[in-house]
């Protein structure tokens, strides 16, 4: 049992006046006592301190150090040099990972070092398939030529997704590197956005109307696949699959609002809605703040198309701001706490 879990059953036993708050404290102690009976799982290193900054930074300072080696040097190196290099790069940064997750005081630059892998495994699967050409034009005469140079860049995007899909994931679940979880569902709706025409298409020079599309509804199929429990991974790393699939969401639908208007920008009032009501029944916070995106840009944008950006729209935008100011009250009051914890939490996990 983890410890949300155990305060999700407390205050519910609570709520229907089975408990005491001094009992329910009294039950909560027992459990976390650092004993090893306890059925209660810990988060170790959830709390953020100078050392995990330092760790998360430091590994991520390295892979932008390494990317830009790659972006200086590479064109002085054959497809034959680059293609080793970035296999071993990427599967030395992997072996790293590992490492540190087997550290004491690791977690944190495992995290971090995890994800990089991701990144640089999708570069090394795009050298191969950049040494095969298929990122270029290979001067295919006429309509026929461009449809297989178009299919060809296509192929390598979706193949590249996929393996970084399965490589995050499977860091995710069992380095563990909660954060490589980001990098799964990003690529799985960027796949399914190539798949809709968003990416490959050179004639293009943004995402298109069919591959936002995609993008938008993959990004609420993998939500709610998180947000059922599907994924078998840890809280974490369920948090950060979660920004991705939402983000992916958030970005295709505000492009269809912006671009095309009418029921697409209807539609970000309904994902705010929906994302809002989702959050209170899977007591998500990281949902709640999705919902409140959606909702400042499906103002901005009504209120910037009706008054066209007049001193209007300015003090309607301040109002809104002001609103939320008073929310906020409401939330550090605790009258959000108490709409959880009806729902079975006493607080809502991110």
């Amino acid at each position: 049992m983890k410890l949300r879990d155990l305060d999700a059953l407390l205050s519910r036993w609570q709520s229907h006046g089975l408990l005491s708050e001094e009992q329910a404290g009294a039950i909560r102690a027992f459990e976390v006592e650092d004993d090893e009976d306890t059925l209660i799982e810990r988060d170790e290193g959830a709390d953020f301190d100078l050392g995990a900054l330092l760790s998360y930074g430091g590994a991520l300072v390295a892979l932008g150090a390494v990317i830009g080696l790659y972006a200086t040097l590479f064109d002085d190196i054959g497809h034959s040099g680059r293609i080793p290099v970035t296999w071993g790069v990427a599967v030395g940064a992997g072996v790293l990972a590992w490492v540190f997750s087997r550290a004491r005081g690791g977690g944190a630059a495992a995290d971090a070092t995890g994800f990089a892998t991701t990144i640089l495994v999708a570069w090394a699967v795009i050298e191969l398939f950049d040494a095969a050409g298929w990122f270029e034009s290979r001067a295919f005469e006429g309509e026929a030529g461009y449809h297989r140079d178009l299919a060809e860049m296509r192929v390598a995007w979706i193949v590249m997704s996929m393996v970084v899909a399965g490589t995050g994931y499977a860091l995710a679940r069992y380095l563990p590197a909660p954060m490589a979880a980001l990098s799964a569902s990003v690529a799985l709706a960027w796949a399914a956005a190539i798949l809709g025409g968003w990416i490959g298409d050179p004639s293009s020079e943004g995402p298109g109307t069919v591959g936002s599309q995609f993008a938008v509804i993959v990004g609420i199929v993998l939500a709610a696949v998180a947000l059922l429990d599907r994924l078998a991974l840890d809280d974490r790393a369920t948090l950060w699959w979660l920004i991705g699939a939402l983000g992916t969401m958030n970005v295709g639908a505000v492009f269809l609002s912006g671009d095309e208007g009418g029921a697409y920008e209807a539609l970000l009032l309904a994902y705010a809605i929906g994302l809002g009501l989702a959050a209170i029944f899977a007591r998500r916070k990281v949902v709640l703040v999705f919902a409140a995106l959606f909702l400042y840009e499906w103002v901005g944008f009504v209120v910037f198309r009706t008054f066209e950006g007049a001193v209007a729209a300015i003090i309607v935008t301040a109002l809104v701001g002001l609103g939320t100011a008073v929310g906020g009250i409401a939330v550090q009051r605790g009258l959000m706490e108490r709409l959880w914890a009806r729902r079975g939490r006493s607080t809502p996990a991110a």
